[in-house]
């Protein structure tokens, strides 16, 4: 399926690879930006769920307390 050929001799200089290394560039680095998108994703949702438990602490301790 992802068969690597070696160019030997004088062939590599005959060889056009531009559209093969601009096609594997441009897939690289949208599989990156993917995953820098996806992990700020999951920074925001993982701070809002520990700012909301932080929230929930807070009122329960206040209710303890019988401070508001």
């Amino acid at each position: 399926m992802n068969e690597k050929r070696r160019i030997s001799g004088g062939a590599a200089l005959e060889k056009n690879i531009h559209g093969s290394v601009s096609a594997q560039i441009q897939k690289n680095f949208a599989k990156s930006q993917w995953k820098r998108a996806f992990n700020a994703t999951m920074v925001v949702h993982h701070l809002r769920k520990k700012a909301h438990a932080s929230e929930e602490e807070e009122g329960d301790t206040s209710m303890r307390t019988g401070t508001s």
